[in-house]
């Protein structure tokens, strides 16, 4: 997990996993992080509930802010389709890609203000130190026609999202997993599954460790 002075940022599925652990379900969130905490992530409608992938379209985007007292509740009140959510680092907005329409999003914490930002599908959202300003990480060429595996990936500003450069190209890279280092020299992730490494984003170097 990314710590940032505010919010503890909590990947999709670690965020599921703790939600539906009985003793942790039973006591306050912050008690655990012992900071003040937003969780976000989608949760499956449908009578299957069999979506563990989040490629279907009767997910809702779900929220838990442990200074608040609404509890786990809805961010959006429509059902659609909401892949990969996170929190930016200030933890005021909330960043997804409606998956079929590879169509990324983002909308402030109390649902308001969506606004599409770009065409692709969203991997990473990083502050980069010096500036202050949020980026989001997403890829634009798809490797794979059904997955989010991409072969190239671009940035583009959070607060201006016609500011686009190029990010990535030296290897294909699964949105899975992928995480940019805090000081933005390095990314963790799949090139692409089940190939698991660290890439350098200076120089385009790619090192295998698993």
């Amino acid at each position: 997990m990314t710590v940032s002075p505010s919010y503890i940022r909590i990947p999709v599925v670690a965020a599921m996993a703790l939600l539906a652990h009985t003793s942790f379900a039973k006591t306050p969130i912050a008690d655990v992080t012992d900071t003040h905490t937003r969780v976000v992530w989608v949760q499956d409608q449908s009578e299957a509930s069999n979506d563990t992938f989040a490629k279907g379209t009767s997910l809702r985007l779900m929220g838990l802010d442990s200074a608040d007292d609404k509890g786990v509740h809805p961010l959006l009140s429509t059902v659609g389709n909401f892949s990969r959510p996170m929190i930016s680092p200030d933890g005021k907005q909330v960043v997804f890609t409606i998956r079929g329409k590879s169509w990324i999003y983002a909308i402030n914490w109390d649902g308001s203000n969506m606004r599409r930002l770009a065409d692709g599908y969203a991997y990473d959202l990083w502050m980069d130190p010096a500036t202050q300003l949020t980026w989001v990480i997403y890829g634009t060429q798809p490797f794979k026609a059904k997955g989010t595996t991409y072969s190239a990936l671009k940035r583009c500003r959070l607060d201006a999202p016609k500011t686009v450069q190029p990010f990535w190209d030296a290897r294909q890279v699964d949105a899975d997993n992928f995480q940019v280092s805090r000081d933005g020299q390095k990314a963790c992730g799949l090139f692409p599954w089940p190939d698991a490494g660290v890439a350098s984003l200076t120089d385009g170097q790619w090192i295998k460790k698993g």
